[in-house]
């Protein structure tokens, strides 16, 4: 059940980032959905089965439908994108995110969730007898816990470095379903339900036909596109298209490359200007997107002696091999130039040679991972890569009639702090605003590149001499510097990823400008913002447990207090991986196996809580479950003084802290099942409401932590929100325990 949950998951957000084009809003999005839609399941759909005579057949029923929407899902989503966006390169706005994730994503999560609950019941029936079930019902919860988080280890290993890089999804999830059906046969042998799809899923996989199913709906969801090839990595999907001997690769549904013809103009403007200010360039390095025009145009420059273009996905550079063109040839095969497939960010942390210039071919920070290479940080590695009078190229979105207050605050927070690292930063306004930064002053610009434009006869299209003098025009840089003069935004950094924030509106605004207010309220967040509606909801709460009857008050005490100590912790672990696995790509690059492993020691932690604790139910009760809410919350305050205090912390502190971080949010689950059912006793609604409310707390950091809470209030302030959000669950548990004192003295 685990293993197929986050099976299911991973391969739905990647097809759902091919309809999104992904960035950090519609990734959390889609996340977050997820976890809400299981909620529900095991809430409301899970606890039915507590009034059930064939529990086990129930259980058949929903896994064989989960078997069936498993691999329908795929297809559907594939099918939709046609119809939804018409015109290649359109993005669906906020809202049509939201509702079109929830509409795909719901048969398979909302019965995921479900299932849980369902397995928590049945478990219970066959551990323990009549007269022994209240006692042990917790236990066996919390067994079922501990069983799914192992096989959220065990699928999430096997379906990123196993499945995905050698088969296509349709083919994964009828796999996937196949092991459902055949699960379900084996609980329930004379049950023949699961038996004609088990047959006809079988027939399909392991037929040409899951090929035929899988070109044909790629086709649909790529209309007017003649789809030659699309393959997937464990960094996303790489799809080719073709027309009239034109390629175009795709990452995630996102237009990277097109070739032999690309965006001539663009790329010429964007590498030569830089290129000819520079009186003798040898070494160059280029970050991200430069096959397919930008190395080729550096080559054309005779004193090139060095290219290192760093490429983080291999599958691009095998791709560009397999469909090769004379562009993509001359790049790749020519001796000046090296590929690494390697994030940026580290091979310029660890390099020893020092460049003339060093080019950002990503134009905008999209998601926390991208933004690591327009930060403060990142400028001041680069610069001490840099020879004493070479330069940091990058661009942002632009505009040469009118900037958007979202636009504005995009450039003007990547402009503040590449301005706090170089003495010399020149703007070139346009389609996409060019920075060129430096340690060196440089004066008489227009002059030195007319003069060597002419010096090395360059074979250029588009860059003439009229067209630099049109581009260095001194009246639009004033017409730039004006807009942005009063604006107010706070640095990129890698603590404070401001960029992200003002990407994401104004990404917003293009597609989906009727809920540009949505952001900025959220843009004056800050802990008094925080402060407030949660002593609010602390308010409601204790109105709500002192209305009624004195007698059931320790009851809605227990079932109050601890469903919302559940939910602020569900919320702390997906904040606490969140920023975990933020920092440490910060600091040591992006290494997808280093990231899996951190996301594996969180769940390991999580598994290892919940297995100490219910195996020691009968000796913990309420006292035991203050102290891991004090914990958790000691935990979020030491993570902002961590990361005030440590420049470069170490790595093993990094999986220390993701374990010890789950472990504390893991061993609270299976106690708060023990304390709600001494006053509950109902097993299915117990273990669903419980599961709800933890993921539900998922949901919540889910949508805002990410693309507000981090990007806003930065690292250390969002470490704070999570330790005041654990200091109002632990108020309210420090009042049950008060209570519960008194109520037993009384007694």
């Amino acid at each position: 059940m685990g293993a197929s949950g986050i099976c299911a998951e991973t391969l739905l957000l990647r097809e759902l980032l091919l309809v999104f084009y992904g960035n950090e809003l519609s990734i959390g999005m889609v996340l977050a959905n997820w976890l809400l839609l299981e909620s529900i399941g095991a809430i409301f759909i899970g606890r039915r089965i507590e009034y059930s005579g064939e529990r086990i057949k129930k259980f058949i029923n929903w896994q064989t439908i989960f078997a069936l929407f498993l691999p329908l899902s795929i297809f559907l989503t594939r099918i939709l994108k046609g119809y939804l966006l018409p015109t290649p390169g359109e993005s669906l706005g906020l809202l049509s995110i939201v509702g079109y994730s929830l509409f795909i994503l719901a048969p398979v999560s909302i019965i995921h969730g479900a299932l849980f609950t369902f397995a928590c019941r049945i478990h219970a029936d066959r551990k323990t007898t009549q007269s022994e079930r209240i006692d042990n019902a917790a236990q066996q919860i919390g067994d079922v816990y501990i069983y799914e988080t192992v096989g959220t280890i065990l699928g999430g290993v096997i379906i990123t470095y196993l499945l995905i890089p050698h088969f296509h999804s349709l083919q994964i999830t009828l796999g996937i379903s196949i092991i459902n059906l055949a699960i379900c046969v084996l609980l329930k042998r004379r049950y023949i339900l699961p038996f004609p799809l088990l047959l006809l899923f079988g027939i399909i996989l392991f037929s040409p036909l899951t090929y035929k199913m899988d070109k044909l709906s790629i086709d649909k969801q790529w209309k007017g596109q003649n789809i030659i090839d699309s393959e997937n990595s464990i960094y996303g999907n790489i799809l080719v298209s073709e027309r009239e001997n034109q390629y175009t690769f795709f990452s995630d549904g996102v237009p990277v490359i097109t070739t032999p013809v690309p965006d001539v103009a663009s790329e010429e403007e964007f590498v030569h200007i830089p290129m000819l200010i520079l009186p003798h360039p040898e070494d160059i390095l280029i970050i991200g997107g430069g096959a397919g025009g930008y190395i080729y145009e550096i080559l054309k420059h005779p004193s090139v002696k060095r290219v290192d273009y760093c490429e983080l996905d291999p599958l691009i550079i095998r791709l560009l091999r397999k469909f090769p063109t004379p562009l993509t040839e001359t790049e790749l095969k020519s001796e000046r130039v090296n590929v690494n497939c390697i994030d940026g960010r580290l091979f310029i942390e660890r390099t020893p040679l020092k460049y003339d210039a060093i080019f950002v071919g990503i134009d905008s920070p999209s998601d926390l991972q991208t933004n690591r290479l327009f930060t403060r940080e990142f400028f001041s590695i680069a610069r001490s890569k840099l020879k004493d009078n070479g330069f940091l190229i990058l661009g942002l979105p632009g505009s040469l009639s009118y900037l958007s207050p979202e636009l504005r605050k995009l450039n003007v927070s990547v402009l503040n702090a590449m301005r706090s690292v170089y003495t010399f930063v020149r703007i070139v306004p346009g389609e996409i605003n060019m920075y060129i930064a430096s340690s060196h002053h440089y004066t008489n610009i227009e002059e030195s590149i007319q003069r060597r434009l002419i010096q090395r006869q360059l074979d250029l299209n588009f860059l003439t001499p009229p067209c630099i003098t049109y581009k260095l025009d001194k009246h639009r840089l004033n017409w730039f510097n004006k807009s942005i003069q009063k604006v107010n935004a706070k640095g990129n950094s890698d603590y404070l990823p401001s960029s992200v924030f003002y990407y994401l509106a104004y990404w917003n605004t293009q597609s989906s400008p009727y809920t540009s207010g949505f952001f900025d309220r959220f843009e004056g967040i800050s802990i008094s913002t925080v402060m407030l509606p949660l002593s609010i909801l602390i308010v409601i709460i204790l109105a709500f447990i002192t209305i009624g009857s004195r007698r059931k008050l320790v009851t809605r005490l227990s079932g109050t207090t601890v469903t919302f100590a559940i939910v602020t912790s569900g919320f702390a672990g997906m904040i606490f991986d969140l920023i975990i696995i933020f920092t440490f790509q910060s600091l040591y690059g992006y290494v997808y196996q280093m990231i899996g492993l951190l996301t594996a020691l969180f769940m390991a932690g999580t598994g290892t809580g919940g297995f100490i604790i219910n195996r020691r139910l009968n000796r913990c009760g309420l006292t035991t479950f203050l102290c891991l809410d004090l914990c958790v919350f000691l935990l979020a305050t030491s993570f902002s003084l961590l990361l005030s205090s440590l420049y470069s912390p170490p790595p093993f502190l990094f999986f220390l802290l993701s374990f010890i971080c789950g472990g504390f949010v893991g061993a609270q689950f299976p106690l708060a099942n023990k304390i709600y059912l001494e006053r509950a006793g109902d097993i299915s609604r117990t273990s669903g409401l419980l599961y709800g409310c933890d993921l539900l707390g998922g949901w919540i950091a889910g949508m805002i932590g990410g693309t507000a809470l981090l990007p806003i209030l930065g690292l250390a302030t969002t470490s704070l929100v999570v330790a005041l959000v654990k200091l109002s669950s632990l108020f309210l548990l420090v009042v049950f325990y008060v209570v519960n004192r008194i109520a037993k003295i009384k007694h």
